[in-house]
């Protein structure tokens, strides 16, 4: 009974859109570099706005994750610290890496938020940071903007650039767009909130197999032209 309790809830649950196909490989990367980037004070790392997903311990290693501090706008069991992406509580030159994963779209002032996490890392401390290029529009509680590869490497400017890729690619976008269209179609494009649910329902079980594809398609030299994401991994200067 309760395995078929937990098989109805899965169905339940909408299928995600997307497909990150570079995040493990860079968490790897990342923690790495930190294993190799500590000092002789505590390795201090900042998820900025991360107050709903956990790090991965299996990628970026316990040690990293022992040292994450979460900081996001409101409270849950994750995070440490109650704050603003536009203003962050810590001191000139207080961590050794800030992270923000999916954050970005939803400040208000990105270039601000990342003059913040420049402000707070110590001497080449490390930037890692995943933005949307084509994604329908998902705000929680804002959804503001979105990154082309080279508008990209123009936000991080004033960090020396490590790599610049797409994490979430063209297969992903056109499974989001599909499915927001589709769900859209089948409700005449109303916004009656229990239509927009069913169909998008509908919609997202139809559709989400799509992204699988970016298996195959996220590291092709022209997937950047129409990727759903873009990561980027810099040291400060």
């Amino acid at each position: 009974m309760q395995a078929l309790k937990r098989a109805a809830l899965r169905l339940l649950r909408f299928p995600g859109p997307t497909l990150n196909t570079a995040s493990s490989r860079n968490m790897r990367a990342l923690g790495a570099r930190l294993a190799g980037h500590r000092r002789d004070d505590r390795l201090r790392v900042l998820n900025v706005g991360g107050g709903g997903r956990a790090l991965p311990a299996n990628d970026v290693g316990r040690g990293v994750v022992d040292a994450t501090i979460y900081l996001d706008i409101r409270r849950t069991p994750l995070v440490g610290v109650v704050g603003d992406a536009l203003a962050l509580p810590f001191a000139d030159g207080s961590v050794d890496a800030a992270l923000s994963l999916a954050v970005l779209e939803h400040v208000r002032d990105p270039e601000l938020s990342v003059a913040e996490m420049l402000r707070v890392l110590k001497p080449n401390g490390l930037v890692y940071c995943e933005v949307p290029f084509l994604q329908a529009y998902h705000a929680a509680p804002h959804d503001y903007t979105r990154y082309t590869n080279s508008g990209m490497r123009r936000l991080f400017r004033d960090f020396d650039e490590i790599d610049l890729g797409v994490c979430t690619g063209p297969s992903s976008a056109l499974s989001w767009i599909l499915r927001r269209y589709l769900a859209g179609l089948l409700t005449g494009f109303s916004d009656n909130r229990r239509a927009k649910f069913l169909a998008e329902f509908v919609a997202a079980w139809l559709t989400f197999p799509i992204k699988y594809l970016d298996y195959l398609f996220a590291g092709r030299p022209a997937a950047p032209e129409i990727a759903s994401a873009f990561y980027f991994l810099g040291k400060k200067k």
